[in-house]
């Protein structure tokens, strides 16, 4: 049967088609490297090539011989068509899966809402049979949306929205702490107050609005003063004006004191000039040196004290009113 095709194909010389080299010697048809068998596709060819055989012989028109040479190759076409969608076909069933997880959950969902009671008299047994039918519920969420099958982005979006639209439907079926018993809304109150209570006795490491960091406790002054006046405020209140001892301990008062801008810290070289000295006596630390702005210290008309300005240190005017910082050592429990 091969040999007659490949005979018709040879006689009805079509340069511009290519069909009869797609044929081998054993009957099979090559596509894009895929082999495909005209026997297995249980096509009879044998009477039409005896009928093309026939028209060879009384000399028909070579159209007729194109034209049925046509038809035969595009059913050998649709064919492999098919054997290819077969194939492919396989990809998309994960489709209908997805889809069927949705469905689940929307009728989770409406079985979920039905059997929340909307009674605003609930006691405790029903909160508590509730909150045990709700979590069966969850676990049986989680059950049926098993992660690795969604592998469709757009089909995840709608798990992601139907999810979110279930919490807010909880939410609006059970209120929140809806305690309808006097009784129980005297004792819930009375519990909240003494809770508040205890929290007050609670002993601090920090005063109120004291700020706790590395040991110590921090405060940043609501008013203005110059730097001695800071120094003896700091007194007083038992605490000293702010001394730097860690990288850390900078970093923290830097970003403390920038929003509220320029505030002294606890440096000045009023001893001896260009000799930094902090109010315990100590010096400053070579260390430390990498926090002076560009171009400070500069002692422009007797700059003397040392204040927190914008990402670093300026000497300044010590006469001048600014912002401060109190430190002092926290403690085991202190006053409120």
């Amino acid at each position: 049967m091969v040999r007659g095709v490949r005979g018709i194909c040879s006689e009805l010389s079509l340069p511009r088609l290519d069909w009869c080299s797609l044929l081998s010697e054993d009957g099979e048809m090559e596509v894009s490297g895929s082999r495909y068998s005209i026997k297995s596709s249980r096509l009879r060819p044998n009477s039409g090539i005896k009928s093309l055989a026939g028209c060879l012989g009384h000399n028909q028109a070579p159209l007729v011989l194109q034209l049925l040479s046509f038809l035969f190759l595009a059913g050998l076409l649709l064919i492999i068509l098919f054997q290819v969608f077969k194939t492919t076909n396989t990809q998309w069933q994960e489709e209908p899966k997805q889809e069927k997880i949705l469905e689940e959950l929307n009728q989770l969902t409406d079985e979920l809402m039905s059997r929340i009671p909307i009674s605003q008299g609930q006691n405790e047994s029903m909160q508590e049979k509730i909150s045990e039918q709700l979590t069966q519920l969850k676990v049986e969420l989680l059950s049926r949306i098993p992660v690795f099958q969604v592998q469709n982005e757009s089909m995840q979006e709608k798990i992601s929205e139907q999810l979110t639209q279930l919490k807010a439907e909880l939410l609006s079926k059970i209120p929140s702490l809806q305690v309808q018993d006097e009784s129980k809304q005297e004792k819930i109150y009375q519990q909240l107050v003494q809770m508040k209570t205890e929290l007050l006795r609670l002993c601090r490491l920090c005063p109120w609005d004291w700020t706790f960091l590395l040991g110590n406790c921090y405060f940043l002054s609501k008013s203005q003063r110059n730097w001695n006046d800071a120094v003896r405020a700091c007194k007083e209140e038992k605490a000293q004006l702010v001394i730097i001892n860690s990288d850390e301990e900078q970093t923290f008062l830097q970003l403390t004191s920038k929003a509220k801008g320029p505030t002294w810290m606890g440096l000045s070289d009023l001893k001896n000039e260009a000799t930094w000295l902090w109010v315990d006596g100590s010096t400053l630390s070579s260390r430390f040196q990498k926090y002076w702005n560009r171009g400070e210290p500069n002692n422009i008309g007797e700059e003397d004290c040392v204040e927190f300005a914008g990402d670093g240190w300026n000497d300044s005017k010590c006469e001048l009113k600014k912002f401060w910082i109190f430190k002092k050592s926290a403690t085991a429990c202190t006053e409120g």
